[in-house]
């Protein structure tokens, strides 16, 4: 077969025939939809980073909170249905929280430090996951104390609410 045998040199389809090679408007269609696409998954993870970072803020914040006495920053963020679990072993109600941290002294020299903060999010739920360590003086003692705690978060109508909390005490290194 020869190269000009308008058998080989045919197209088996036209551009306009269907079933026919893609017109450049569908190829520039087609282009679009994939470069809107990564566009809004980079969009989506632009979001997760900030939430990300927001809910890293939050922790250090609360942490503030609790030694300042903010009972208003854990009745803004803490879900209506939050519930916590002490190192104690005891469980603990938002209501309860709140009034904890509004009735604790204030002004205790002591110093909270927060390490290994991890946050992750899945949706409209994040966990974070941290080390606190507490050191200070309370009533002329020394106080140190490291413990380990998981948050989880809810997005309710756009806005992180912590729903649950579970602290544990880390035992002392052995001498």
């Amino acid at each position: 077969m020869r190269i000009d045998d308008p058998a080989v040199a045919r197209p088996t389809a036209s551009r306009t025939e269907p079933g026919g090679l893609p017109s450049y408007a569908s190829a520039l269609g087609v282009a679009i939809a994939v470069t809107l696409f990564y566009s809004l998954a980079s969009f989506a993870a632009g979001f997760a980073e900030d939430d990300t970072r927001w809910l890293a803020r939050w922790e250090h914040q609360a942490a503030d909170a609790e030694l300042a006495g903010d009972a208003a920053f854990f009745m803004r963020g803490l879900h209506a249905d939050w519930s916590g679990a002490l190192d104690n072993g005891a469980f603990q109600t938002r209501r309860q929280r709140v009034a904890d941290v509004r009735d604790a002294p204030k002004g205790l020299p002591l110093r909270s430090t927060l390490r290994d903060l991890d946050v992750r999010i899945d949706g409209d739920v994040a966990i974070a996951t941290y080390g606190k360590h507490l050191e200070g003086n309370v009533d002329g003692k020394g106080v140190l104390v490291d413990l380990m705690a998981t948050d989880t978060f809810v997005r309710r109508d756009g806005r992180w609410l912590q729903l649950a909390s579970h602290v544990s005490k880390v035992a002392p290194p052995e001498e």
